[in-house]
């Protein structure tokens, strides 16, 4: 006798083995925006501080980052003077509304990038957001002005 087809029994053994894979696969699904949105978050601040230090060795004039700036969560000014203080706003960015869940949990003060395109001072700056479910991810700007997004932890 001849198989011409499957057995009720063997459709019913691959369904389970797909629940099973599907049940177990659906959380990770469910993080994947979360992780998408800090991800994009981290480059907002990546390309943001990169046009800072850029703008800075171009026009010779140091710029400051102000991180929690009134009511936003970064400015980005003119420095004529290196001190951290400047009255040119370049761009205010409230990227907790663009990226809503992400927020910032470290990182104070102001980073001044010099004519240079190094970092004023002796030590490198972190920033670290934190998204919804947890995950933290670091933004490092070396004294040299390198500017590096780290992996989620």
């Amino acid at each position: 006798m001849k198989n011409k087809g499957i057995t009720l029994f063997e459709l019913i053994v691959v369904l389970a083995i797909i629940a099973i894979m599907a049940i177990f696969s659906i959380p990770k699904f469910k993080n994947i925006r979360e992780t998408i949105r800090l991800k994009a978050a981290a480059r907002q601040f990546y390309q943001d501080f990169y046009w800072a230090k850029l703008r800075a060795m171009e026009k010779g004039i140091c710029h400051t980052i102000i991180l929690d700036c009134n009511s936003y969560d970064y400015c980005i000014i003119e420095d004529p003077n290196c001190n951290g203080t400047g009255n040119t706003y370049l761009t205010k960015v409230r990227f907790s509304e663009k990226f809503k869940g992400v927020n910032k949990i470290a990182g104070t003060g102001n980073i001044i990038f010099k004519r240079t395109g190094f970092l004023q001072g002796l030590s490198n700056k972190t920033i670290t957001l934190q998204n919804l479910t947890g995950q933290k991810l670091d933004i490092v700007i070396s004294r040299l002005g390198r500017i590096r997004i780290g992996d989620i932890y």
